[in-house]
Order: structure tokens, then C-alpha cells, then sequence
């Protein structure tokens, strides 16, 4: 009795010590963030940007959100860039300006003069970009050799599965990745689209987070699971988010999607979206019971809501409540 004792007390400090170390890294990353955001300098005026010491700036945020730009502000972006030569951190977010495939390629080459970049955030949500403009920026991004981290929001576009994989073609050559953040929804993206993705990804070995938002494409079953069965080569891997809602997948690839979280050894955190999908409750409770066996996970959003009666939600629900090891989860079920 008293071994017993002595045990659930080493298992609540063992839980008290975890959820404290946990609080303190989420405060520090917050932290680190709210410094950042301080040093930032940050422009929605192109007149502004361009009287600044641009050969001085290490990281700026330029915004032009929804404004169509004029030909010679897309040169005047261009050629300002291209002085920013110490730049190391760039948000650029250009959302609905409307830049051709020859304005894509001009940001590409003004990037190239901006050697020291490691972090970029690139926007360009609802743009009309097509299957040339996604190669363009692939292109782009191989120039980009000292690049570890990657935001790339292309939502709305007209990218398809022939854009998806010139784009693919060019991310598995940047193995330097360590955080990547891919936003390509409502793009008209199939199965073969993800899939080129999927084996893209895979010779990415170093990443350490990644965050793929597919959803209102139609990669199906088989899309699913060649996007989702590869990422085991990335065993450095913590930090995973698929947001593949409405995509018109069904029980059939539930098993494989399971065994493939199983395989993600190194994954501490996990956001899972498979709203809008014909996911029935047998493959739900053989999604949950697969989540039990990811030994190592510690955080999880969980999105389900399929038409479950309540009994159901229960026992789906109550297979991941068992996980006890679990600082912080949501479960919609």
C-alpha cells in the first residue's frame, strides 16, 4: 500500500513539474513574440517604405491589404526590397493586389539580393494565382538558401494540382526548413496535388513544426493519405497542424491516417481538422484509439463534428479523455 502511495505521488509531481514546464515555455515563446513584434517596423505606405534606410532594416512588415497596387508601386516594392540588404525577417503580405506572373517574378529576383533572409511570411490570398505563378514562387524560394522558416498563404487562388507540384518540387530541395506554414485553401487541389506535396515534405528532415491548411480542396481518400503517411521521415517533427476540412474524405484511409501519427514519434503537439468529411463512428474510434498511442503528445485540437448521435460522441470523446498525459486538448467531436 504504501509503494502504491509513494507511486501516485511520483505521478502527480511528475504531471505538477510538466504542466508547470509547459506554462513556462508557452510565457517565453509569448514573450519572445511581444519583443519581436516591439523591434518590428512596420508599413502600409509604399511612400513610406521607400524614404526609410532600407539598407539599415533587419525586420519589417510591409501590409497592403486588399489595395490594388499600380505598376509603378509594384517597381517602386521591387526595387526597395532589393536594397534591404540586411534584411532577416520579412512579413509581406500583398493580399488581393493583384501582382501578374511577371510581378511575381520581379519580387522573386529583388528577394535574391536579400541573402541574410531567414523568416518570411509571403501573403497573397485571392490573387488569381495559377499553376505558372505557383512555380514562380517555388523558384523563388530556392534562392533562399539560408531560409528556415516559411509562412506562405496562397488561399483562393487557382493554384491546382500542376501548380502544387512545380511548388512541391521546389520545397523539397529547401532541407534546411525547421518551421513551415503552407495555407493553400480553396486552391482546386486533387489527390495527385497532395500527394506530390506529401513526398515533397518528406525530404524535409529538419522540420520541427508544420502547419498545412488543404481544406475546401478535394484530395480525397487517397490524397489524405499520401499527404499525411510520409511525414515519419521527419523525426525531428513536435509540432503538427492539418487543417483538411471539406475535403471529401471518408472511414476508407482512417486507419493508415492513424498509423502515421503512431509513426510521428517526436510529436508533442497536434491540430487535427476533419470537419465536413464523411468520417463515421468506427473510424472515429479507431482515429482515437491511434491518438492513445502517440506516447509523447501533449497537446491536441481535435475537430471531428460529424453527425454522431450522443452516445457516440461519448465513446469517441472518452478514448482521448483516458489520455492522461494530456496538458491542454479541445475535442470536437
Amino acid at each position: 500500500m504504501n509503494q502504491i502511495n509513494q507511486n501516485q505521488k511520483n505521478n502527480s509531481l511528475k504531471n505538477k513539474l510538466l504542466l508547470f514546464f509547459t506554462q513556462l515555455i508557452l510565457k517565453m515563446s509569448k514573450n519572445k513574440q511581444k519583443q519581436s513584434v516591439q523591434q518590428q517596423t512596420k508599413f502600409v505606405n509604399m511612400k513610406e517604405f521607400l524614404s526609410s534606410p532600407l539598407s539599415s532594416h533587419t525586420d519589417i512588415q510591409i501590409i497592403q491589404m486588399y489595395n490594388q497596387m499600380s505598376d509603378q508601386e509594384k517597381q517602386d516594392l521591387c526595387s526597395g526590397l532589393a536594397k534591404c540588404t540586411k534584411l532577416s525577417k520579412l512579413i509581406l503580405h500583398l493580399n488581393g493586389s493583384m501582382l501578374c506572373d511577371k510581378d511575381l517574378q520581379n519580387l522573386g529576383q529583388a528577394l535574391q539580393k536579400c541573402s541574410n533572409l531567414s523568416t518570411l511570411s509571403f501573403s497573397q490570398d485571392f490573387n488569381e494565382i495559377g499553376p505558372f505563378g505557383a512555380s514562380i514562387i517555388g523558384s523563388a524560394l530556392l534562392n533562399l538558401k539560408n531560409l528556415s522558416n516559411l509562412t506562405l498563404f496562397l488561399i483562393g487562388n487557382q493554384i491546382q494540382d500542376e501548380g502544387i507540384s512545380s511548388l512541391a518540387s521546389a520545397l523539397s530541395n529547401c532541407t534546411q526548413f525547421k518551421k513551415l506554414e503552407l495555407c493553400l485553401n480553396a486552391n482546386q487541389i486533387n489527390a495527385q496535388g497532395a500527394s506530390s506535396l506529401g513526398q515533397a515534405l518528406s525530404k524535409c528532415i529538419n522540420l520541427t513544426t508544420l502547419l498545412i491548411d488543404i481544406c475546401n480542396n478535394n484530395i480525397g481518400d487517397q490524397g489524405m493519405s499520401d499527404l499525411t503517411t510520409v511525414f515519419s521521415n521527419c523525426t525531428n517533427l513536435s509540432n503538427l497542424s492539418l487543417n483538411l476540412n471539406n475535403n471529401y474524405i471518408v472511414n476508407g484511409c482512417i486507419p493508415q491516417l492513424g498509423s502515421a501519427l503512431i509513426s510521428y514519434t517526436s510529436l508533442i503537439s497536434l491540430t487535427l481538422d476533419l470537419r465536413y468529411n464523411y468520417i463515421g463512428v468506427e473510424a472515429g474510434l479507431e482515429l482515437s484509439s491511434a491518438l492513445a498511442k502517440c506516447k509523447n503528445l501533449l497537446v491536441l485540437n481535435l475537430q471531428l463534428e460529424q453527425e454522431y448521435n450522443y452516445k457516440e460522441e461519448l465513446l469517441i470523446k472518452n478514448k482521448i479523455l483516458r489520455m492522461k498525459r494530456l496538458v491542454h486538448y479541445i475535442v470536437q467531436v
